[in-house]
């Protein structure tokens, strides 16, 4: 992945979630499980882990990842997300991180 299209991503992604009204948090260069976290009144918040690979959603993101990314969304009560939108694709499209692995979802926003 492009160092630069990944955080491009992230912010894209943030936007999508700030234009629908939700307060949004962007974990900037953690590497850690959750890249975006958004928070609206009425819904359950979300935890999305953003991702630009040109090869797959999984690119990247392999079983590990994905289970820390399940386990800190479950303790929050957060829904656990994955964004992929490579360059070359519009709109992104989602999947919600189950322990069964990734299922297709509508887009929070």
């Amino acid at each position: 992945m492009s160092t630069r299209r990944g955080p491009k991503r992230e912010h894209q992604v943030r936007a999508l979630f700030e234009r629908a009204g939700w307060y949004v948090m962007r974990s900037a260069g953690s590497h850690g499980p959750v890249d975006i976290l958004a928070l609206s009144a009425g819904h359950d918040p979300c935890m999305v882990q953003v991702k630009s690979s040109v090869r797959s959603a999984l690119a990247g993101f392999g079983p590990r990842d994905r289970a820390e990314l399940r386990e800190v969304a479950q303790r929050s009560g957060a829904t656990p997300l994955l964004c992929w939108w490579p360059p070359d694709r519009q709109p992104p499209r989602w999947y919600y991180v189950a322990e069964s692995g990734i299922e297709v979802t509508e887009s929070p926003v």
